[in-house]
């Protein structure tokens, strides 16, 4: 009687203990933990973050919040030549080089002299003057497009060539749209020049061809000769 009782318990362990080493449908990729994509995702947002940092010209909002209040709401304020801005209660504040997260650090801590426990809200806001300057930076195009100049690079960090040379007005009839130059410099200074083929990345939906661009690069088209 107790062999018999004993069977299916223990032939239904050694079923489970099975279950463990099968593998995912064809296919089908298990997700990431959740901690592992909030790692990544944070990872991601402070490298973005590094890139943006406050100079003269660039535009922010300060908000002040105590107690689920708005105490104090500063909008579109331009950082000066200086690299600072002026603000209610602080006055002249030296912002040059800070995150808006490293800003809003600082000003929490200036503005608890005044409230209590306040939370100290920075972002930056759109200007979309052409002369404006961009916190993520900008590209230069030249050769025979239209409006020769700088592009501003977006928020979204994924100006592509084409992107740029649409913003700059577009190719003049003579553009040789199949050889143009993206010049680019790495940390250390060195040159480097890589080819774009926008005619192919047109024809064929070859993506790989619209490159993305980086801050400071300079996009030439040549001329085409006939």
């Amino acid at each position: 009687m107790t062999a018999s009782r004993l069977a299916v318990p223990l032939g239904l362990c050694c079923l489970l203990s099975l279950l463990p080493a099968c593998r995912h449908p064809a296919g089908l990729v298990p997700h990431a933990p959740p901690a592992q994509a909030a790692a990544v995702a944070s990872a991601t947002g402070e490298a973005v973050e590094r890139m943006a940092r406050l100079k003269p010209g660039l535009v922010v909002q300060v908000t002040v919040v105590v107690l689920g209040k708005k105490e104090i709401e500063e909008l579109n304020r331009r950082v000066s030549d200086e690299g600072t801005l002026m603000l209610p209660l602080l006055g002249t504040v030296k912002v040059e080089g800070m995150t808006p997260s490293e800003l809003s650090d600082n000003l929490t801590k200036q503005y608890a002299r005044f409230f209590v426990e306040p939370h100290v809200v920075v972002d930056f806001v759109t200007d979309h003057g052409t002369d404006a300057p961009s916190p993520w930076g900008y590209v230069t195009v030249v050769g025979c497009v239209k409006n020769p100049g700088r592009v501003n690079i977006p928020a979204t960090q994924d100006l592509t060539v084409s992107a740029a040379v649409q913003q700059a007005g577009g190719l003049k009839p003579s553009g040789k749209d199949s050889a143009i130059e993206v010049r680019r410099r790495d940390a250390l200074g060195k040159a480097e020049v890589i080819p774009v083929n926008l005619r192919a990345a047109g024809t064929r939906a070859e993506r790989r061809e619209d490159l993305v661009l980086q801050p400071h690069d300079v996009i030439f088209v040549p001329e085409m000769l006939f």
